[in-house]
């Protein structure tokens, strides 16, 4: 009893112990997750991702291009109609940033599920959309340089061409989508393992501990309470044949004579039986 008692102590400690760990590290992981939404739609709004300074000032976006006018900036290109932006290769990349950010968002929606659901499953949850966000920001990045080609490209970067920038230069906004395909696929990896800790200190918080007790207060019960047979059994004395008088010896009840008549007449096997 001594051991199974040391044995539930001990894991309830540790249980308490990773649990404590993973609720710091889950706020973290929260908490990183809420920039991650922050920077990918930076990132996404960005209104520049390639640039070149100088005379010929341009700057390219996802969805937008700034040419340098005689007095001002001359743009074009907007996010609500961004499918008439020249290029195919621009346009799948706004669709797949987009979908980058849309899947962060859903993933700060799913958090509130922690208060109604297990907190695996909601990590599992999170984790497989913050690695959909991830690649989907990976296909953006990858396809925006195949659009370089674009004769609207060539006219600010000049001499540009597919992965080829020319004398253009990267800036803020493929930078931060470079810098949120490392944080989408870095959370999506710490979810997945947050996951898989609380189903483990499920499993022990539950069986092992809930076993050690049960064997405990069982042992208890039997030790001072007996087994449940024998609170319900009277102890009996059987007397030889002819000992009869001495019945009186042991209690002042009356035993009818049905009874004693029946003793007189069992096997001899019974009246060798003591309790």
């Amino acid at each position: 009893m001594g051991s199974s008692l040391w044995y539930a102590d001990s894991i309830q400690n540790i249980t308490s112990s990773h649990q404590r760990y993973s609720k710091i590290i889950g706020v973290l992981w929260a908490i990183f997750t809420v920039c991650y939404l922050v920077i990918s739609s930076t990132a996404f709004f960005a209104p520049e991702w390639i640039a070149l300074e100088g005379h010929n000032f341009g700057k390219i976006g996802l969805w937008s291009v700034c040419t340098e006018g005689e007095q001002n900036q001359i743009c074009f290109g907007k996010l609500e109609n961004f499918m008439s932006f020249p290029g195919r290769s621009f346009q799948a990349a706004t669709i797949f940033a987009g979908l980058a950010v849309f899947s962060a968002v859903l993933t700060i929606c799913a958090m509130l599920f922690f208060l109604c659901c297990h907190s695996s499953t909601v990590f599992f949850t999170c984790a497989w959309m913050q690695l959909f966000s991830g690649i989907c920001m990976v296909a953006g990045c990858v396809t925006f340089p195949l659009g370089w080609s674009e004769e609207v490209v060539q006219t600010i970067c000049l001499n540009s061409k597919q992965f080829v920038l020319g004398h253009c230069e990267f800036r803020l906004g493929f930078l931060l989508a470079i810098l949120t395909i490392l944080d989408a696929f870095v959370l999506c990896v710490l979810a997945f393992i947050q996951a898989s800790q609380y189903s483990n200190l499920k499993k022990d918080s539950t069986t092992p501990y809930q076993a050690g007790e049960f064997n405990t207060h069982l042992g208890d019960s039997i030790s001072i309470n007996g087994s449940g047979k024998s609170l319900n059994l009277h102890p009996v004395y059987l007397m030889h044949p002819g000992q009869e008088d001495d019945y009186s010896q042991f209690s002042h009840r009356t035993v009818p004579r049905t009874i004693q008549y029946s003793r007189e007449h069992l096997p001899y096997s019974a009246h060798n039986f003591h309790m």
